[in-house]
């Protein structure tokens, strides 16, 4: 291991880093995931050295993370939105959120934390409800703003450094050979790396503007919960308003009724997975929550104007023209 100067913690070299990421996450369909064996810890850190490489292609993960740039600069791309990244910055970035980077400069460090909910308090998954992760500071920057108002930070000074000793003394422990308690020191060790990162960044920031408050929490909700809403009824009571009520702000604050907009979050969703993964059209429907093959492709041509496979089809063809 390489020992870190100003820390005195004992880091990893990138290519121990890289080895241990390869034996807990698996590649499917360029979806990363942790595996079985270590679907029960589900959580990885680090510290990674990118020397000479153009930048990080599009992917997606089925667990939460979380990156903070210590040197280089560079663009981040999560989602449809893009960040300048300089050193300072700091990203949180969904479950299954497309993301790329690209670097603009030859040598580039940065900090990984990758988690699943369930490492902060045993019974909470991805698709845990909301009142039931609102109980937890994980769901700020997560599912909070889901529209994607607080995926990028600028820390610097005492807050960087404060964050970065927490990171460090994480991954330490990670990395560790501890044949007892190991599971014990690292949720401690991410509650502790998490809530410093939300005091200095989230809590620290004034909050959104809200068009309507009533409806922030439904809004939050659909885009966080949209693979697994049943029924539109079912969040209602989340606004604390009447049914009749909701339909009414609701089509006026958006737009549209609340099923069209589900289903837009939905197809949305199966576009980015169409597009940059290999997943199958009937593995896609049922990840996006689409109750049946058949049903999505109703839906997806009503709103793309062409069937899933045509859009796969069209748009990887387009990308390689492109290339």
């Amino acid at each position: 291991m390489k020992k870190i100067n100003f820390y005195p913690y004992l880091i990893p070299e990138s290519s121990e880093a890289k080895k241990k990421w390869g034996q807990i996450v698996v590649d499917k369909d360029n979806i990363f995931s942790f595996s079985e064996e270590n679907h029960g810890l589900g959580v990885y850190a680090c510290l990674a050295h990118y020397e000479k490489l153009s930048g990080i292609p599009s992917h997606f993960h089925r667990f939460f993370e979380i990156t903070l740039l210590l040197s280089g600069r560079g663009t981040n791309f999560i989602g449809k939105r893009e960040y300048a990244m300089s050193p300072g910055s700091l990203f949180f970035i969904n479950h299954l959120e497309a993301h790329r980077e690209i670097f603009a400069t030859p040598v580039v460090d940065k900090l990984i934390l990758g988690f699943l909910p369930q490492m902060t308090e045993p019974g909470l998954t991805i698709d845990s409800p909301s009142p039931l992760l609102d109980s937890f500071l994980v769901t700020e920057p997560f599912c909070l703003n889901a529209d994607a108002a607080h995926k990028g930070y600028q820390v610097t000074g005492a807050s960087q450094q404060r964050i970065i000793h927490s990171w460090f003394q994480f991954i330490h422990t990670f990395h560790q050979k501890l044949n007892r308690g190991k599971a014990f020191f690292l949720k401690n060790h991410l509650l502790a790396l998490l809530s410093v990162i939300l005091e200095e960044t989230i809590i620290k920031s004034p909050p959104p503007a809200r068009s309507s408050p009533a409806l922030s929490s439904c809004i939050n909700y659909l885009h966080t919960h949209f693979s697994v809403i049943q029924n539109i009824d079912d969040i209602i009571p989340l606004s604390m308003i009447s049914r009749g009520h909701f339909y009414k702000i609701f089509k006026k604050n958006t737009g549209m009724h609340p099923s069209l907009y589900l289903n837009n979050l939905r197809v949305q969703k199966a576009r980015e997975l169409l597009t940059g993964t290999t997943l199958p059209v009937k593995s896609i429907a049922k990840e996006t929550g689409f109750v049946s093959e058949n049903y999505f492709h109703r839906v997806f041509k009503s709103i793309a104007g062409i069937s899933p496979a045509h859009y796969r089809y069209q748009e990887v063809t387009e990308a390689k023209l492109v290339q």
